[in-house]
């Protein structure tokens, strides 16, 4: 997620040649190519993006960019599962905001670090993170980007088994959100809302949560996310033992992944897809998935 940078400036100060402006610009330039694609799941584009931006940043040493593009370039390798590389640029990208005057990308860099921890399985280190980050927040002010931050706490409560922790960080994640017309970042709060209400056993109000996270995400053409919810409702009518309808959205779901070429995800749901032909009572169609998933597996 792109944090905006603040940047204080002396009115006394000369302008800055429009050769280097022209480098800023170019390099955000790339940057926004590369969160298109990102969006889309097309990782490899929006790597190489992501690491022209930086090349352009280095070449002016323009050090809030660098911090930038080494926070994007590390969120490509998290979401494509190589944490070591994720660290790495994570890491860079917090000792530039440490030795700097940005709060905003400080707490990116706490941001970034404790969804990484979270994926390693350290919760511990993962709420410390997070927790840093909110102290800059309350010791600031409210513009600087918080709800990130509440989401992935209140994600952490909900994967600890703690309910209404969950619910009231979210919750305010979800205001702040709406006051400012996140949308991307408000499917992802009705995400997580409705896995929190589909383990409460409330399907009804899960469903409604994960079909609003479809329609933000649908409105930002957030390919990803759009799989993603499409798989959440189809688990939350599988679990209602609506089975033909958990099977169409997996369907649906299947297709996204397919397009994006994201095969581990492609796979995972083809295995959904053959439980749900099975429970359907259709073992023909659960071998023709069963087939279509040996298509999909690394050779």
């Amino acid at each position: 997620m792109a944090v905006a940078l603040f940047a204080a400036a002396c009115s006394s100060a000369p302008d800055p040649p429009d050769r280097i402006l022209d480098t800023q610009n170019r390099a955000a330039q790339l940057a926004g190519y590369g969160n298109n694609y990102f969006s889309r799941g097309q990782y490899r584009q929006a790597l190489l993006f992501f690491e022209l931006s930086l090349r352009e940043n280095l070449s002016i040493d323009y050090l809030p960019g660098i911090a930038q593009s080494h926070s994007s370039i590390g969120r490509v390798h998290l979401a494509e599962g190589r944490l070591d590389d994720a660290r790495f640029h994570f890491e860079a990208a917090h000792q530039i905001a440490s030795s700097g005057n940005s709060p905003a990308l400080l707490i990116q860099s706490h941001t970034n670090l404790g969804e990484l921890l979270l994926h390693e399985g350290d919760d511990s280190g993962a709420r410390q993170q997070f927790d840093r980050g909110i102290e800059l927040i309350e010791a600031q002010d409210t513009s600087l980007p918080a709800a990130v931050l509440y989401h992935n706490l209140a994600g952490l409560e909900h994967r600890m088994s703690n309910p209404a922790e969950a619910r009231r960080l979210v919750e305010r994640a979800r205001a702040m959100n709406l006051a400012t017309a996140r949308w991307e970042e408000l499917a992802a709060n009705y995400f997580l809302m409705a896995a929190i209400d589909s383990r409460a056993g409330n399907h009804e109000q899960a469903l409604e949560y994960a079909y609003q996270a479809l329609e933000y995400d649908k409105r930002m053409e957030n390919s990803t996310g759009i799989a993603q919810d499409l798989a959440a409702i189809a688990r939350i009518y599988g679990r209602m033992e609506r089975h033909e309808e958990s099977h169409r959205y997996y369907r649906r779901a299947y297709h996204v992944y397919a397009a994006l070429r994201l095969d581990s995800r492609a796979i995972q749901t083809l295995e959904a897809l053959e439980q749900s032909a099975t429970l359907l009572g259709e073992p023909e169609r659960a071998a023709y998935y069963r087939e279509l998933r040996r298509a999909h597996e690394p050779r």
